[in-house]
């Protein structure tokens, strides 16, 4: 019987991750806000939060087994070791998401004020292989966004450009790395603007493992600060001084951001079927009022 309810508790336990994830309401979202819901988030989320904790588990059995190697153990012992390392696996998977993956606020996408900023940070979730031949027919899109930062746009998109006189930019040939060949279909776009240098209050950080492994840095839910009056001459096309991401790739190659006017980004939500998480505002600080 003893064994039984441990083994109850420690399941019990082994879902407390995935009940906090989905108690969190800024971490996952529904369009629909009638389905956003614990039951709805606990659905979806259960795996994530039972994936996590089971690696942390294991790592701490094989600890606890190495280190109570000598000990001879009865199954009681067994289950209430199990039941301790479920806790230890649960601690450490909800303190991992508290401080690598949880938003202390709400994603900028659904933001009340998402429409209402200047400039904004251009990074499609959906990225090709800057090695891959960039072939029209392939991928069938207007705009190309690479896993390294490299913008590409065949006629239609530089027409569109054009129409709506968008500024900072320059075409050069775009073509496949290894054969050298250039694209019949797609231009690169190369900034020609640069943003100022970023405000302190761009917080950076590394992510988990990334402290020896990578180089750069990464900005804490990649909102960047400029000063207003020190970014009012950009153009509708700009990079940043700083580059940012790791090596490794995870969660981006290194890289300057692509930083766009309230104006690209419209034309390309309008015209190109960007979605509002393909950009995340960019804080301007006016001193003047802030003195």
């Amino acid at each position: 019987m003893i064994v039984e309810i441990l083994l109850f508790v420690s399941f019990l336990v082994f879902l407390i991750p995935s009940i906090y994830l989905a108690a969190q309401k800024n971490y996952m979202f529904f369009l629909n806000k009638k389905r956003n819901t614990f039951l709805a988030r606990f659905f979806f989320l259960a795996p994530t939060g039972m994936a996590f904790n089971a690696l942390f588990i294991f790592f701490a059995m094989v600890f606890f087994l190495i280190l109570l190697s000598s000990v001879e153990m009865n199954n009681v012992a067994i289950y209430v070791l199990l039941l301790i390392v479920s806790i230890l696996g649960s601690l450490l998977t909800i303190l991992y998401f508290k401080k690598y993956a949880l938003r202390k606020d709400v994603p900028p996408e659904y933001q009340e004020d998402f429409m209402e900023h200047e400039f904004y940070i251009f990074m499609p979730r959906d990225r090709i292989n800057d090695r891959m031949s960039y072939d029209e027919k392939k991928y069938n899109r207007d705009i190309l966004f690479t896993k390294f930062g490299s913008l590409l746009a065949n006629e239609k998109a530089l027409k569109i450009f054009e129409e709506n006189n968008l500024t900072g930019y320059e075409i050069r040939n775009a073509g496949n790395e290894r054969t050298r060949d250039s694209s019949s279909f797609y231009s690169q776009i190369v900034s020609t603007s640069e943003m100022p240098q970023m405000l302190p209050q761009t917080k950076l950080k590394q992510g988990f493992f990334y402290e020896s492994l990578t180089k750069g840095s990464l900005i804490n839910d990649d909102v960047i600060y400029y000063n207003k009056s020190d970014a009012s001459g950009s153009s509708d096309f700009n990079k940043t001084i700083e580059s940012f991401g790791t090596n490794n790739g995870m969660p981006y190659v290194y890289q300057k951001f692509w930083i766009v006017s309230h104006k690209t980004m419209t034309v390309f939500m309008n015209r190109f079927d960007m979605e509002k998480r393909d950009f995340i505002p960019v804080i301007l600080i006016d001193d003047e009022k802030d003195n």
